[in-house]
């Protein structure tokens, strides 16, 4: 098992309908890209974003709302 480094980049991903997230994930870039393309395949009209974040990011602040 390895243990979260503060060197090592992590990804969030959200799905959002309209303006609202309803689903958040952060994981690391290859298993966060995974995850945003399951997603896209499984919600195809809303809307998915995957950004990168650092390890002193919080994630729930990386992704603004759409206006």
């Amino acid at each position: 098992m390895s243990t979260f480094a503060s060197h090592e980049s992590r990804d969030h991903v959200q799905v959002w309908f309209g303006d609202f997230p309803i689903a958040s994930y952060s994981a690391e870039p290859a298993l966060a890209a995974r995850h945003a393309g399951a997603m896209r395949r499984r919600f195809p009209t809303l809307r998915v974003t995957h950004e990168q974040i650092t390890a002193h990011q919080d994630p729930s602040t990386t992704v603004e709302r759409p206006t």
